[in-house]
């Protein structure tokens, strides 16, 4: 709550971060997401390789917060990740994950990075529908979903959502002509995910009368 205004209040949150206690780096973490400072990415990404899946999924999350404070005209401390080298992290990461809490996670701070560059933006997409394109099980498209609701509310006036992202939506929607499988208790069964994935179809105003 005090932001972490000294360099002793910094030196303990990163301290934290390398606890081997896995509460005790998760606090740490989470308090630095929300100070919403990206020079402290760097602190953060080497959580990402932690052991516990629920360490790594924090960090996900930290990451996209932290990046939240991102301002393109105040100069940032030397060192300090751009945008466009944190979704390489986060999206490099996603091959490898086994666990889908923590794809979900690296998907949501995908999308919800705030971009500045269109090619940045291009490429948070092209990671999303990549995963889109191979996910299976609940978390993974929720994940999915939350990345894509996030990128699209926020980037539509930067980059509307390509040709292949849309009916990448509307199949999480719940509406896809061109599969046998539309309308089958698995595409519909949760709400969260077709609701994300409609508010992002609104956003990029791709409703249409099939989707009505």
């Amino acid at each position: 709550e005090r932001r972490a205004p000294t360099a002793g209040d910094l030196l303990t949150l990163r301290s934290g971060i390398r606890s081997r206690d896995p509460q005790t780096a998760i606090l740490a973490i989470r308090a630095i997401g929300r100070l919403e400072r990206p020079a402290l990415v760097t602190d953060l990404i080497p959580a990402l390789r932690f052991s516990l899946p629920e360490v790594r999924a924090e960090a996900a999350n930290a990451i996209g917060q932290a990046a939240q404070g991102w301002n393109p005209s105040v100069q940032r401390p030397a060192g300090t990740p751009d945008l466009g080298s944190m979704l390489t992290t986060l999206a490099g990461l996603l091959d490898d994950e086994e666990q889908p809490s923590v794809r979900a996670a690296l998907c949501e701070s995908i999308g919800r990075l705030p971009y500045q560059d269109v090619s940045d933006v291009a490429r948070a997409e092209a990671a999303l529908m990549e995963m889109a394109e191979r996910a299976d099980g609940v978390p993974d498209r929720l994940g999915v979903a939350k990345g894509f609701e996030a990128l699209v509310r926020r980037q539509h006036d930067r980059r509307a959502p390509s040709e292949r992202a849309v009916p990448a939506l509307r199949t999480l929607a719940g509406i896809d002509e061109d599969d046998d499988t539309n309308g089958k208790p698995e595409r519909l069964r949760d709400a969260r995910i077709r609701r994300l994935a409609l508010e992002a179809l609104l956003s990029a105003n791709a409703i249409d009368e099939a989707l009505v």
